[in-house]
């Protein structure tokens, strides 16, 4: 039991240290590309999505020359981390600066029609803390979904054993590597199925954030956070979330992909 409990927590660990990984690779690139925003929320998405595809690239294109090494990625993956703590330090720092800056123009007060009555908000978000927690008891589970086993999870174990993303004439999934699986990969190489499992259960998290972006200039800030508290309390995502699937990772890459579109063709800033 106690050896259990602590290989769940060195998964939850691997989690943590993937995401700071992820937002390590991400939020430098986001700089060089000119990525400009005052908004803690769209900061921190933007930069583990876009170190997540990073990195989901360069494990691929590491597999397809069959130099999948896992001390190396081992390594790699602590340097990221710690770049990731540095990127989140100097977020904070700068938060801290605005902080304390003069406010020239103050907020306008929110219109009647942006504000969520407090039982309905505290409501909305009791519930979706209690799913969160539910499919996270899930995801700590060995994996058992029939399509975890097996493809989602068995692949990656064999790209893993071979050293590089290989043809399996018995296995057609294994022609068309997705990037999710590359993903578990990484979870895998670091620690276990389990942390493969808590990187769609990170997903999921994701994509309720990728949707507080979408809805926030539609419907305001407010009841934004309440879509994106409802879409986790949907039985399909917080069951997806418990497993090492694929579908809350395309939503998540799908809204954030929505998302994107929506503020660089229609709007420029959330209200």
């Amino acid at each position: 039991m106690v050896v259990t409990v602590i290989e769940q927590l060195l998964s939850l660990l691997t989690l943590g240290t993937l995401t700071l990984a992820s937002y390590g690779l991400g939020r430098p690139i986001l700089r060089g590309l000119g990525f400009k925003s005052e908004d803690t929320l769209t900061t921190v998405v933007w930069g583990i999505t876009v170190g997540l595809i990073i990195a989901g690239m360069v494990l691929t294109a590491m597999g397809l020359i069959g130099v999948l090494s896992v001390p190396v990625i081992g390594v790699l993956t602590l340097a990221a981390g710690f770049w990731g703590v540095g990127e989140m330090v100097r977020g904070y720092l700068r938060s801290c600066e605005l902080a304390f800056a003069p406010n020239t123009s103050p907020e306008a007060p929110l219109p009647d029609w942006q504000l969520v009555p407090f039982w309905l908000g505290m409501g909305v978000g009791v519930l979706a803390v209690a799913a969160c927690i539910g499919s996270l008891i899930g995801a700590l589970a060995p994996p058992t979904a029939g399509d975890a086993v097996c493809y989602h999870l068995t692949l990656p174990k064999v790209f893993i054993d071979h050293g590089g993303i290989c043809y399996l004439p018995y296995q057609d999934n294994s022609t068309f590597p997705l990037l999710t699986e590359i993903w578990y990969m990484w979870a895998m190489v670091i620690d276990s199925p389990t942390a493969a499992a808590l990187v769609h259960w990170g997903l999921g998290i994701l994509l309720a954030l990728a949707t507080v972006l979408l809805a926030r200039p539609v419907v305001g800030r407010q009841w934004a956070w309440m879509a994106g508290g409802v879409v986790l309390l949907v039985p399909g995502i917080n069951n997806q979330m418990a497993a090492p699937l694929n579908d809350v990772a395309l939503a998540a890459m799908t809204t954030l992909t929505l998302s994107a579109w929506w503020k660089g063709a229609i709007c420029d800033e959330p209200r």
